[in-house]
């Protein structure tokens, strides 16, 4: 699918129909920013947590995610490699999305992602939800599922 054709609402509906939260991981904080603003304008609860954030806005956000106040909640990939993983094992995740991941996952022709980066998206949670990834490709202008 082209950008903009869509793709967001294979998440977005499962948040509001599952149980827990669904979380995505996005390589690109000012698309997150966009997307949580669209989101809430729309009635959804989703919050982003990323390295944009001050240390008590950070920590509300936690606290909150924590106690299941957000449908949504938008990650950046290398904050699964620090303390936010830890945390997010004792969320209640229904859904794991891996969003742009043509962004964090390079084609094949510049290199394959190893088990690591593969492990250290699609298992952030000691549950581990299921999990999808979407991208629309540039130069075929289309979707990529991993």
């Amino acid at each position: 699918m082209p950008t903009g054709a869509g793709k967001s609402l294979t998440f977005q509906i499962p948040a509001r129909i599952l149980r827990g939260t669904v979380l995505v991981v996005s390589p690109l904080i000012s698309l997150m920013k966009d997307q949580v603003d669209a989101l809430a304008r729309n009635g959804f609860r989703a919050t982003v947590i990323n390295s944009t954030l001050d240390p008590e806005t950070r920590r509300d956000r936690l606290r909150r995610v924590r106690d299941g106040d957000y449908e949504l909640v938008y990650v950046a990939p290398e904050g699964l490699e620090g303390n936010l993983r830890g945390f997010l094992a004792g969320v209640d995740v229904s859904l794991i999305v891996v969003d742009e991941a043509h962004r964090i996952w390079p084609s094949p022709r510049t290199r394959r992602a190893t088990d690591g980066d593969r492990a250290r998206i699609s298992s952030p949670t000691s549950g581990g939800g299921p999990a999808r990834a979407a991208s629309s490709t540039p130069s075929a202008g289309g979707t990529s599922s991993r």
